[in-house]
């Protein structure tokens, strides 16, 4: 019995001690992390505040400790594939048939349940009664308002059955209406995509984006809208496209509930039998906000050199990335800014680049950023531009 204690207890010490000794023996080589935030870093020496210091190296030590990646990582397994339920640290969980959604502002599109009040909807609306006036009257250009869909209002239907929808829907279409209402040239992508999803997949299943078919469909119902102030430009020919089905790696919600490495994903890729007629030629002539997470992101150009199709630039968040292809199709050049979820004016671009349209493409879910950095532009807030 002696014996049998003693080895428990050398087996428990080699069990606390393992973290230790693997920092300075490198047993197990790390894993990567899955997080989506930044580590701890090591806090400066500070005497006068003993108990800030004491928080961030726990802070620091648990970060960095040996091993812990793999721990979490057979955490999050353990939850997703054998108790079938999200990490309660991770904004994300579990749809039917293998569809994965983010929770926090996404699912609150969703289920409807925090709409815009009044005084909010004003804001947002002389916000953007603002911007055209000086779109249009200034700079002699178009603006348009483009709301991007969470997954979750194309594909309810693999959403859990314990998640109840409200009947009055999310904010997301409750500002595109009051816009419309008000004078500013929206763009509806919800119908469209719903209806395309019959043809092929629009969004990925393991995460959260539009794979290139639903950037297609977005693409040619927002160079619909542009023809009606610019005749030269014309929808995509779909008949022009073969559709290829391609295997990839799973995408962000699965990399966060750290499955991405036992799952993979499609896309339904549109590819141009005849070739694409723009071609990409980056300018990097503005400088990329402060410390912003993905600045090769922040500017990206396409031309074709066509004189009689429209200059357009699209302020856009990570869902631009893939209708930019599609949207420079149908111009002479194609500008994107990725300004960090800030969807600001950029009027020195605007003056530099003196763009016929401009376009707004803003993911529902961050549409409350809009407002919040333009508050925080005049003072009224005071904001971190890398929080997003």
């Amino acid at each position: 019995m002696r014996t049998e204690k003693y080895i428990l207890c050398f087996g428990f010490f080699i069990l606390i001690s393992f973290p230790v000794i693997n920092n300075l023996l490198n047993i197990v080589k790390p894993a990567s992390n899955t997080e989506n935030r930044a580590l701890k870093v090591m806090p400066k020496t500070d005497t006068c505040s003993v108990d800030t210091y004491i928080k961030g190296l726990e802070g620091f030590l648990i970060d960095h400790t040996s091993i812990r990646n793999y721990a979490i990582r057979f955490h999050n397994k353990l939850n997703v594939f054998v108790f079938r339920s999200s990490p309660v640290n991770v904004e994300a969980f579990i749809g039917k048939d293998g569809w994965y959604y983010f929770s926090g502002e996404e699912l609150k599109t969703f289920v409807g349940t925090e709409l815009f009040t009044e005084k909010e909807l004003g804001e947002f609306k002389n916000e953007m009664l603002r911007r055209k006036d000086i779109i249009e009257e200034k700079h002699n250009s178009h603006l348009f308002v483009a709301i991007v869909p969470n997954k979750a209002n194309i594909y309810p239907e693999f959403m859990p059955d314990h998640i109840i929808r409200s009947e009055t829907g999310g904010y997301g279409k409750q500002i595109l209406n009051y816009l419309t209402k008000n004078g500013i040239s929206t763009i509806d992508l919800y119908e469209p995509l719903t209806k395309a999803k019959q043809t092929h997949a629009v969004y990925y299943k393991t995460d959260n984006h539009w794979n290139d078919f639903g950037a297609f469909i977005a693409s040619n119902v927002i160079l619909k809208e542009f023809r009606k102030v610019e005749p030269k430009v014309q929808e995509l020919d779909v008949n022009s496209y073969k559709v290829k089905r391609v295997e990839e790696k799973a995408g962000d919600i699965a990399k966060m509930l750290s499955v991405e490495d036992v799952l993979s994903d499609e896309n339904y890729i549109p590819i141009p039998l005849l070739g694409e007629k723009s071609h990409q030629m980056d300018q990097n002539k503005y400088k990329c906000i402060k410390d912003f997470a993905y600045p090769w992101e922040y500017e990206h150009t396409r031309y074709t050199n066509n004189d009689s199709l429209p200059t357009i630039l699209i302020i856009r968040d990570s869902f631009g990335a893939k209708p930019f292809k599609y949207i420079s199709e149908q111009s002479k050049k194609c500008i994107t800014i990725f300004d960090a979820w800030h969807y600001g004016l950029n009027e020195e671009i605007i003056a530099s680049e003196k763009p016929d349209i401009i376009l707004y493409l803003i993911l529902e879910s961050q549409l409350k950023n809009l407002m919040k950095y333009q508050k925080a532009e005049k003072g009224l807030i005071v904001t971190d531009s890398a929080s997003q």
